[in-house]
């Protein structure tokens, strides 16, 4: 579907009508969805346009006037959200395209999904009404818009950090899990877009929409499915070098397909279709929920990599032994490194219950944070490394009173390094996993140092790899 520059409207609306608002008696049913909840959002979020209630059975809600249906408010309006029982959606779109309020968000559930012949007929009338009247659909049966810079949600999850990301999902409970989980990985957003069924505007169309968006430096997706797999790969192809496509593609499994038959009414497609797919397009690959979220950070925080060999630093001799498999599992090679590196390094170093090849196991580093600031200029240094990885730090954070010097290490040489190569942190869960409380104020501190934080070495290395692999492809 073609956008014109009247879409841009829906995600920054100077007004918004809510249709399907609950008056003072049904209050109290307030949930995390539908119109009264959206309203208190957009509310509560101190939104600075003009908000139209519409309810035909009473005259004000929340201070706000309300109105009968949206051809009765005295505005052409940019955004309508419809938060009504399905069988009323196709009278209230008839009722936009009267009132030439073509950018409509249906919350509303109840349609093609169900897989039910009543769902279907409606599935039907709204497509018809819609693309008689022009009008630009989204969903239905998704949460819909959230714009941070708009101050502006229809979520449950009000948003916390602006950013460069767009976040397209047909899922909403990806969409929210993402942003809960997103403050702490310094992700922010630009747009995150919740488009369900997709029943007029297919997720390439959001995609070609933020193509073009300069709020968006980063576009992150999760498909169920597709109407124009051809369309969607020439504009992801298009666009990739430039704005890096992260993607989770589901539904290739025969039982995830039906899943996603029943959740959106999308066909998951074929494999072998979207392997190729990828290997035209570049777009980078992520296979969970953590992985989108990983890769997402990955690309917000590092600097292109020029190859995969690491220099990595854990604690703990099966550990050690483990890690190596762990980064070689994830696509990352950690080399040997060269002998004059470890002789360096064995000047500043004890073999005592120690190890100085790569992997390393260095547990004094622990007790000792200035070690740290020691060994990694020395494996910066070595010309068969490209970066370095970190896989000790939860069990440092166990220690309180080396915890900020431990971190005070790492940033500092971070930031007073001439050397290229990256550096990055894992949490080495083997040491037994911490609460958000103990690690998130570190995790916040080398984020702003410009430190990448995962929650496991094998995340790290497959979110790295495909970062590498990117940059590899779009350099030359």
């Amino acid at each position: 579907m073609l956008l014109t520059d009247d879409f841009s409207k829906a995600f920054h609306p100077a007004s918004i009508a809510v249709v399907g608002v609950s008056d003072a008696t049904t209050r109290r049913l307030r949930g995390p969805y539908g119109g009264f909840t959206t309203l208190c959002n957009l509310l509560d979020l101190g939104f600075e346009g003009r908000i139209y209630p519409i309810n035909p059975n009473t005259s004000e809600i929340l201070g706000l006037k309300a109105y009968p249906s949206v051809s009765a408010v005295p505005e052409r309006v940019d955004l309508v959200i419809v938060a009504v029982p399905a069988r009323h959606v196709p009278g209230v779109l008839r009722d936009c395209v009267e009132a030439k309020a073509l950018n409509v968000h249906i919350m509303s559930s109840g349609f093609g999904e169900t897989g039910q012949e009543e769902g279907q007929k409606l599935h039907e009338e709204v497509l018809q009404v819609a693309l008689k009247g022009g009008l630009r659909l989204i969903g239905p049966n998704c949460m819909g818009l959230q714009v941070p810079s708009a101050k502006m949600s229809t979520f449950e999850i009000r948003p916390q950090l602006s950013g460069p990301v767009a976040l397209v999902s047909q899922s909403g409970s990806v969409v929210s899990v993402t942003m809960r989980t997103a403050p702490a990985a310094g992700i922010g957003f630009s747009k995150a877009i919740s488009c369900g069924n997709s029943l007029v505007l297919d997720i390439t169309d959001y995609v070609e929409y933020l193509a073009s968006d300069a709020e968006t430096k980063i576009i992150g997706l999760y498909i169920e499915g597709v109407k124009d797999g051809k369309r969607l790969l020439e504009i992801v192809r298009k666009i990739n070098p430039s704005k890096p496509v992260i993607i989770w593609k589901v539904g290739l499994s025969d039982s995830s397909a039906r899943a996603a038959l029943s959740h959106s009414g999308m066909l998951g497609g074929e494999r072998h279709a979207w392997d190729s797919f990828f290997k035209q397009t570049g777009a980078v690959r992520v296979r969970s929920i953590e992985e989108l979220s990983d890769s997402i950070m990955t690309f917000l925080y590092m600097k292109p990599i020029r190859g995969k060999n690491a220099a990595v630093l854990t604690a703990g001799g099966g550990v050690t032994v483990a890690a190596g498999d762990i980064c070689t599992e994830g696509g990352i090679n950690p080399p040997a490194l060269a002998p004059e590196t470890r002789e360096k390094l064995l000047k500043v170093v004890s073999l005592v219950n120690q190890g100085v090849a790569n992997p390393l196991d260095i547990p004094d580093s622990l007790a000792q944070p200035g070690l740290i600031g020691q060994m990694l200029p020395i494996l910066a240094s070595d010309p068969a490394i490209d970066f370095l990885i970190l896989d000790c730090l939860s069990l440092a954070l166990k220690y309180p009173a080396l915890a900020g010097k431990f971190a005070d290490s790492i940033s500092e040489f971070v930031k007073v390094s001439r050397s290229s190569k990256p550096l990055v942190v894992s949490m080495n869960t083997l040491w037994g996993d911490l609460s958000e409380a103990e690690k998130g104020p570190w995790m916040q501190h080398l984020l702003q140092a410009g430190i990448p934080v995962y929650n496991s070495l094998g995340r790290a290395c497959r979110a790295i790899s495909g970062f590498i692999d990117y940059h590899k492809r779009f350099s030359t």
